[in-house]
């Protein structure tokens, strides 16, 4: 379960964000507690970096990195990743990534309340897909990942636009 004080801080700053990965798919497993998460992984607005990390601060979280992309934070057994990107670093030399994913903000839709959203059906199977093939590429890959990816469709591929997700993946 997410922080629900980090949330409601969030949401009092007016902070937009959009939890993504493991928090979001764990309520399509058949028991949440099937899928293990080792960190929570949220998606901010890039100029909401410092609000951000004025949150997780004043919350009693350490930062112990700080990457372009990426702030990761722990407080006692929570561990949190602040995204500004979903893509940090390009997989193969050859496809752009990072590009396709520049702007995840026009593929998301309300979730909870004013400030958290998901991202669209469709663009995040994408998204899970070329997710797991970064980590194939870098440094592997499990089963949870592969898991993912058929809990998630198992959940939504009647409603997924399946014509769209072939056209796109072909542009990548």
């Amino acid at each position: 379960k997410m922080n629900e004080e980090l949330i409601n801080e969030f949401i009092k700053q007016e902070l937009v964000y959009v939890p993504i990965k493991g928090y979001i798919l764990k309520n399509y497993y058949p028991y949440p507690d099937f899928r293990s998460m080792s960190d929570i992984d949220i998606l901010i607005k890039d100029n909401d970096r410092e609000k951000s990390h004025k949150i997780m601060m004043e919350l009693g979280y350490e930062n112990f990195i700080k990457d372009k992309y990426v702030w990761n934070y722990r407080k006692k057994k929570s561990q949190i990743e602040i995204h500004t990107q979903l893509i940090e670093e390009e997989i193969k030399q050859d496809i752009d990534f990072k590009k396709y994913f520049s702007n995840p903000w026009q593929n998301i839709k309300p979730f909870k309340g004013d400030y958290c959203y998901i991202l669209d059906k469709e663009y995040h199977l994408i998204y899970l897909l070329v997710h797991i093939a970064k980590h194939f590429y870098s440094c592997g890959c499990g089963v949870r990942m592969i898991m993912d990816i058929a809990v998630y469709i198992n959940k939504f591929g009647k409603e997924l636009d399946w014509d769209y997700i072939w056209g796109e993946m072909d542009k990548l």
